[in-house]
C-alpha cells in the first residue's frame, strides 16, 4: 500500500514498530540500527519540527524511557514468538487464514508499542507552539507533495512491476533467489494486487484533517485516545471504504505467502529458518545486553511546565 498519508508526527513510534514488525530492514543490520535508535529519531523527527532545547531534551528522555522498556520487555517476547514461528513454519502448510493470523499476532506487538509510547507522544504534542504545529505540517505537506507526484507518474505497467520488485526483494531477504515458477506466482499475484489510488487520497486528506483537529485541541482531555485511534486507523478514522480496503490488501499478501509457501525447496526452507534464527538471536542477545538509559525527566518535565506557563 502506498501510506504517504501517514505523517511523521510519530515517526519516532513508527521507526521502532518497523523494527518490531521484522521484515521491512534486513536481519544483518537490525542489531545496529537498534543500537542507534536514541540517534536515529531525533534526526528524523528535526526533518518535520523544528524543537527547542527543552523539547529536545524531552524527546531524548521519553524515547529513552521507551527503549528501556522495549528492550528490558519486549525483545523477549519477540525472540519466543520467532522460535514458535520458526517450529511452525518448517512443519506446518497454512492458509491464507493462517498466515492473516501471523500478520495480526505481529500488529499485536504494534499495539502494545504504540500503547506504551502514546503518553510520551501526548507530553510532546502538548508542548508545541502553533507555529511549530504549522511548520510540521509544512512539512508533510511537501513529503505528500513528492509522493503524489511520483504516484501519478507511474503508468499500470510501472506499477506492476513496483509491487512485483518491492515484494520480491522483500521474500529474497527470507528465501534467497526465487525459483521461476516462484517468479510466476508473483508476477500473477501483482496484477491482482488490490490498489485504489483515489481512496487513498480520500484516506490521507481524512487522516490530515483528523490530525490537524487533534493537534488544535491538543490541550483538551482524550488526547492520547485520539491519537491512538488515528495511528492504528479504527474504523472511526478512516475513510469509508478503506477499513474493507486494507482487509483486501492484507489477504492479497497473505494468499500469496500461502501459495508460494508451498512451493518452497529444501534449500529456501533451510535458508528461512537460518534468516529466522539470526533474529531471534539478535532479539535475546539485545535484550541479554539491557542497560537502562538515564533520563532527566523530573528536570525536564519541570522546565517544560515552566515553558508553558509562560507561553499561556
Amino acid at each position: 500500500m502506498v501510506n504517504w498519508f501517514y505523517p511523521v508526527a510519530s515517526k519516532w513510534c513508527r521507526i521502532l514498530s518497523v523494527l518490531a514488525l521484522c521484515g521491512l530492514v534486513s536481519a544483518c543490520s537490525f542489531k545496529t540500527t537498534y543500537k542507534f535508535l536514541d540517534w536515529l529519531v531525533p534526526w528524523y523527527v528535526d526533518d518535520y519540527v523544528s524543537l527547542n532545547d527543552i523539547q529536545e531534551r524531552l524527546l531524548d528522555d521519553e524515547l529513552a524511557r521507551l527503549l528501556n522498556w522495549h528492550q528490558s520487555t519486549e525483545l523477549e517476547r519477540y525472540a519466543a514468538d520467532m522460535a514458535l514461528f520458526r517450529e511452525q513454519f518448517a512443519a506446518e502448510q497454512w492458509t491464507a487464514e493462517q498466515w492473516l493470523a501471523q500478520l495480526d499476532q505481529m500488529r499485536n506487538h504494534q499495539k502494545r508499542l504504540l500503547a506504551e509510547a502514546l503518553p510520551s507522544l501526548a507530553k510532546l504534542a502538548r508542548s508545541l507552539s502553533d507555529e511549530q504545529v504549522d511548520e510540521l505540517f509544512d512539512n508533510i505537506e511537501q513529503q505528500v507533495a513528492k509522493s503524489r507526484k511520483k504516484s501519478a507518474e507511474r503508468t499500470e505497467q510501472e506499477w506492476l512491476e513496483y509491487w512485483y520488485d518491492n515484494t520480491e526483494e522483500g521474500l529474497e531477504k527470507w528465501l534467497d533467489s526465487l525459483t521461476k515458477p516462484q517468479q510466476n506466482i508473483l508476477t500473477q499475484w501483482a496484477t491482482t494486487r488490490p490498489y485504489d489510488e483515489a481512496l487513498i487520497e480520500r484516506q490521507g486528506e481524512f487522516w490530515m484533517a483528523r490530525l490537524r483537529e487533534i493537534l488544535a485541541q491538543r490541550f483538551e482531555a482524550g488526547l492520547e485516545q485520539d491519537l491512538r485511534d488515528l495511528l492504528l486507523a479504527e474504523p472511526e478514522q478512516t475513510a469509508e471504504g478503506f477499513q474493507d480496503y486494507l482487509a483486501q490488501v492484507r489477504y492479497s499478501y497473505a494468499s500469496l505467502y500461502a501459495q508460494l509457501q508451498q512451493t518452497l525447496t529444501p534449500k529456501q526452507l533451510r535458508y528461512a529458518d537460518k534468516s529466522l534464527a539470526k533474529w531471534q538471536d539478535d532479539f535475546t542477545d539485545l535484550a541479554a545486553r539491557y542497560e537502562p538509559k538515564e533520563t532527566e525527566h523530573g528536570t525536564t518535565d519541570a522546565r517544560l511546565a515552566e515553558q508553558d506557563s509562560a507561553s499561556r
